[in-house]
């Protein structure tokens, strides 16, 4: 039997659609009444700081990162930037209590969590005591005493793909109160029991 198609990571794919797009628009944002381009380049160095940043930060493989916020490139570089770690990434509804969010981050192990600005933060600093296993809050947007965006972009140093395997886990979605959707680095992806 002839081989399959061979198995990309997520990385592999965004990767490539860097070197042949670069220049090119990936992200568009409104901000202050106008609109902001992010370019396939720009957005390659973002992701590849936080996921520097993440591993400087103690991120481990296999460890989550929770992302609550809105709409914007910096979710995005959040999400990537954490795969590229070898961690993974699991969103948050900004409409979720404190509780809800202490639950979902406990239930994917969040080492990091990237906040969208003031209010989302007060929901995990209102938790933050009953997660052993966070070890930053990321601010977004805003102005805050502990790490923001900027901050955690430039913390790291070392670069490095974590050896993520196309069949390693490279996302949780949370699909309703008891089913996640596991989803590889190779796009197979499989309901389970959100209580296991």
């Amino acid at each position: 039997m002839p081989p399959g198609p061979q198995k990309l990571r997520v990385m592999d794919v965004f990767d490539r659609t860097v070197r042949s797009h670069g220049p090119k628009p990936a992200l568009r944002v409104k901000r202050a009444g106008s609109w902001q381009t992010v370019t396939w380049g720009e957005y390659h160095k973002q992701v590849r700081q936080v996921a520097r940043a993440l591993m400087t930060l103690g991120t481990q493989p296999g460890n989550g990162v929770a992302i609550i916020g809105s709409n914007c490139p910096e979710w995005f570089f959040a999400d990537v930037g954490a795969i590229y770690a070898g961690a993974v990434p699991a969103g948050i509804y900004t409409t979720n209590s404190p509780e809800q969010c202490e639950y979902i981050a406990k239930h994917c192990e969040a080492a990091v969590v990237f906040v969208d600005d003031k209010e989302q933060l007060g929901k995990f600093l209102a938790v933050r005591e009953r997660l052993p296993r966070l070890k930053a809050l990321v601010l977004m947007h805003g102005e805050s005493s502990g790490q923001g965006v900027d901050e955690i972009s430039r913390a790291g140093t070392q670069y490095h793909r974590a050896g993520a395997r196309p069949t390693d886990r490279g996302a949780v979605a949370r699909c309703d109160g008891d089913t996640d959707l596991h989803i590889r680095y190779d796009g197979h992806a499989e309901s389970r029991d959100a209580q296991s």
